[in-house]
């Protein structure tokens, strides 16, 4: 019930309108129509929540995040991503310690950037850039859209602003 609450755009004040139509007059069947045939009337009632918060929620619902197998999600989960090929980077421990890996690379060997980064070097670079002394993943979700990771241990923050880092 709350994932279909944060998907509704109606809660934004935009009412809209001929999202199903019948196939034929004599059969009760309906059928989806396209969003592009949709009627959208802007401003049409008050808004429970402004468009730029909607649109940050749904930024975020689409991020995909992994659950570990102990329940908990990763902080970076869906935010760090390969330079080189765009996906998501997948975290592994190795003696202990935490590395991300391209997943791309990890899984099917598809990718150039056959470097891992660590774990602690990733968050004490994000600690610096966003001026912080520990990582939430409010503060990550407030601040930042994604982070890149190049092959030689360079990492770049894409700001929700649309700054980089």
């Amino acid at each position: 019930m709350v994932n279909s609450i944060l998907r509704n755009e109606n809660y934004t004040g935009t009412l809209f309108q001929g999202k199903k139509r019948k196939l034929n007059y004599r059969i009760d069947k309906k059928i989806k129509l396209d969003k592009e045939n949709w009627i959208v009337t802007e401003n049409h009632h008050e808004a429970i929540i402004n468009k730029e918060d909607f649109d940050k929620v749904q930024e975020i619902l689409g991020r995909k995040s992994k659950v570990n197998k102990d329940g908990s999600i990763d902080i970076l989960s869906g935010i760090l991503k390969c330079k080189c090929c765009g996906s998501n980077m997948i975290k592994r421990t190795s003696k202990g310690k935490v590395y991300y890996y391209c997943s791309n690379y990890y899984r099917k060997n598809n990718c150039e950037n056959n470097k891992s980064i660590s774990k602690n070097i990733v968050e004490e670079f994000i600690k610096k850039e966003l001026n912080i002394n520990e990582i939430t993943r409010l503060n990550i979700n407030n601040n930042i859209k994604y982070i890149s990771v190049v092959s030689n241990n360079e990492i770049e923050i894409i700001k929700t602003n649309g700054s980089e880092k």
